[in-house]
């Protein structure tokens, strides 16, 4: 019953496809990676891929990709500086 109520939960909210980052190398990411708004990929997926998302990253999968992509949101969006802040401040 705990599993029904949180699967009925999710499937409550609705997102707009531009609120959605999706990063994925497969075919079976295929479907998500053409309807979110921003798309992301590593180098080594395949071609078809590659030709379907908005970005490439430089690094490859298992070595700081999804970081990179994470990085350049925050930077985007203006909370990088407060992120370096936060965490220059603990040291």
């Amino acid at each position: 019953k705990e599993n029904r109520n949180s699967s009925a939960r999710r499937r409550e909210r609705r997102y707009r496809k531009e609120q959605l980052l999706y990063m994925g190398d497969d075919f079976l990411d295929l479907p998500v990676l053409r309807f979110a708004g921003f798309s992301a990929t590593v180098p080594e997926a395949p071609q078809i891929i590659r030709e379907h998302v908005d970005y490439i990253t430089d690094r490859p999968g298992g070595f700081g990709a999804v970081r990179e992509v994470l990085e350049m949101l925050f930077k985007i969006r203006g909370l990088w500086p407060k992120l370096e802040k936060r965490f220059l401040n603990k040291i």
